[in-house]
């Protein structure tokens, strides 16, 4: 985990005027910088950000932050990436505690996403110098500039050897380029690029780090499948990579819903027809992973597939990868014959409408028409009773698995109603025990030789938060670490330990008790005993973590919401307001503090 150390020297040295000024053009005005909003639209600058304080907000939709929070909200990041992020642009040593991974591994990782940034300059600066063939192939696709800038799409011309060549000069050695995905190794041992004669898509982490290149082989330019992918590398694993999401993201901050496509065109194509909230898999299926990813930035998802057989074989296959992710999901077949980009292309700017008027099908719907088309029938109602029981039992397997009671109900009915059952002839009949670690196994530590603040001296928020993602475990802590405002107001040691438990718990594990035990005895006596405590509510059926973590929610906004009402009562005492801005700033006021007393 990343220490609390490092990151406070982070919110301390992160210098909150040059991050935001990437972003944001920004005017001095007083002691304060103001600009419009990158996070809404606005004609009127209303965005503040006080070097002072080394924060931002926002009077005209109400965000509010910090450096971290902004970074996070901008780019997507995660509280960990971020801090990475962060780290790498200010020089700052980022300390580890506890059984993480090497900083060999750390440090890799950061030379891996440099040969990226150089391969994917090497690739740009080869489709300006495209030859005709190349830049005809564009214009028959339809690729537009603003797309090809958007997405940094680029030419590895076809050549052997030119970007191999490249890095070399860079004192990047053989066993790194191959490693990194950019260079392969001939069965002679001759060193060669990995892309060659194919229009390079790369694959965006955020706005200044590169994951890895998908290449689609151009005409009459060599021979090989018709995409490639980078191979895995430290900073590269597609079962949780998605394309195109740093582009989505403002999208999905104002829909909260995405589609989901599998092809890097798709999604170039219907951002160019003006749906902008999409994004792909980079050659793999659909994974739980992609899904929980999506789930940090959007409440529904849509599988925008073929209407082919394969197409709706690979939608079936993902209502199991949906089921606790918190994301509703549906599935849209095109027409036949039609892919994402083609019906982008055929429909322009009334893509949107013409996707909205193709009735979506349920995903639990999919799996079970995919599960009839085995026993040879479309029709549950030719299914013989032998067969029905045999298909419902399948049904019932994926349906045990769901964790949430609501969720779990309201799929029972769905299914019971598509297989033309009784709804309790679907009900799983053995008692669904949560898996959980043995509380009365962990044993009493004493304080340890740390820095490590005491639970006692938390906030109630901070320490309400922790009983959450003690009981909860894998399934809060990742949406605990992409909550930026959370992560804004969150004591260090608490974002800390939380880091951790995502780290214990997300990966299958044997020693998952004996590093819990370790990060127990790291922070002391009062957080095991807290996470006793924890325990002993996770067993009183009358605490409902769920309603817990929406008050804890609701508190978090009361505080914002009173602390934007003191920043409105500090501009309207300040003298740097025209007339109409200081009404316009009184009615804002009088608007918030109705807002906070109906919390």
């Amino acid at each position: 985990m990343i220490s609390a150390k490092t990151i406070e020297e982070i919110r301390q040295k992160a210098r909150i005027i040059e991050l935001i000024g990437d972003h944001v053009e920004l005017k001095q005005r007083g002691t304060n910088f103001v600009g419009l909003c990158p996070f809404h639209g606005e004609k009127t600058p209303s965005f503040n950000v006080s070097e002072v304080k080394n924060s931002y907000h926002c009077f005209g939709c109400g965000a509010s932050g910090n450096v971290i929070s902004f970074i996070m909200e901008k780019e997507g990041l995660s509280f960990p990436d971020t801090v990475e992020y962060l780290a790498n642009r200010y020089n700052i040593h980022v300390e580890r505690e506890g059984k993480t991974k090497s900083t060999e591994y750390y440090s890799e990782k950061k030379r891996n996403y440099i040969v990226n940034h150089l391969a994917q300059q090497f690739f740009k600066d080869n489709l300006k110098k495209a030859p005709a063939a190349v830049k005809k192939y564009l214009e028959s696709r339809k690729l537009r500039q603003d797309a090809i800038d958007t997405f940094g799409i680029g030419f590895a011309p076809n050549d052997w050897r030119q970007l191999t060549d490249s890095l070399l000069k860079e004192k990047y050695s053989e066993t790194e380029l191959i490693k990194y995905g950019v260079s392969k190794k001939s069965a002679k041992a001759d060193l060669y690029d990995s892309f060659r004669g194919r229009l390079i898509f790369p694959v965006h982490m955020d706005s200044k780090r590169i994951l890895g290149f998908g290449g689609r082989l151009l005409p009459d330019m060599g021979e090989g499948p018709k995409y490639l992918n980078s191979k895995e590398t430290p900073v590269y694993q597609k079962s949780y990579i998605l394309y195109g999401l740093p582009q989505a993201l403002p999208s999905f901050k104002l829909k909260k819903f995405s589609y989901l496509v599998e092809g890097y065109m798709d999604v170039v194509g219907l951002w160019q027809a003006g749906v902008s909230n999409v994004v792909a898999t980079c050659g793999t299926s659909v994974t739980s992973s992609h899904i929980q990813k999506l789930g940090n930035y959007v409440t529904s998802a849509c599988l925008l597939f073929d209407g082919d057989s394969a197409g709706r074989a690979a939608a079936a296959k993902c209502f199991s990868v949906f089921l606790n992710s918190g994301v509703d999901g549906k599935a849209i077949f095109l027409p036949d014959g039609e892919d994402p980009d083609s019906f982008a292309t055929k429909h322009g700017d009334k893509t949107s409408e013409e996707l909205a008027k193709i009735k979506g099908v349920g995903l639990l719907e999919v799996y079970i028409r995919s599960l009839l088309s085995k026993y040879g029938v479309e029709n549950v109602k030719d299914l013989q009773p032998a067969s029905k029981a045999k298909l419902a039992e399948e049904v019932k397997k994926n349906l045990t698995k769901v964790e949430n009671k609501i969720e779990y109900e309201e799929l029972v009915k769905e299914a019971s109603y598509l297989l033309m059952v009784l709804p309790e002839h679907l009900k799983n009949d053995v008692k669904k025990v949560k898996e959980k670690v043995e509380v009365e196994k962990v044993s009493d530590v004493g304080e340890s030789d740390n820095t490590k603040i005491a639970i006692q001296k938390l906030s109630k928020l901070n320490k309400e938060i922790l009983l959450i993602a003690m009981t909860q475990r894998a399934k809060i802590t990742s949406k605990l670490l992409n909550n930026s405002v959370l992560c804004e107001v969150l004591h260090a040691d608490v974002l800390s330990f939380i880091q951790s438990l995502n780290e214990i718990f997300s990966t299958s594990s044997e020693n998952q008790k004996e590093s819990l035990m370790t990060l127990l005895q790291n922070f002391g006596k009062s957080w095991t005993e807290h996470w006793k405590l924890a325990h002993v509510m996770l067993d009183d059926k009358s605490v409902n973590f769920d309603k817990l973590y929406d008050e804890c929610i609701l508190l978090i906004e009361k505080k914002m919401i009173e602390k934007s009402i003191l920043e409105h009562a500090e501009m309207l005492r300040s003298g740097d307001l025209t007339e109409e801005q200081k009404l316009n700033f009184y009615q804002e006021k009088l608007r918030l503090e109705r807002k906070v007393e109906n919390i």
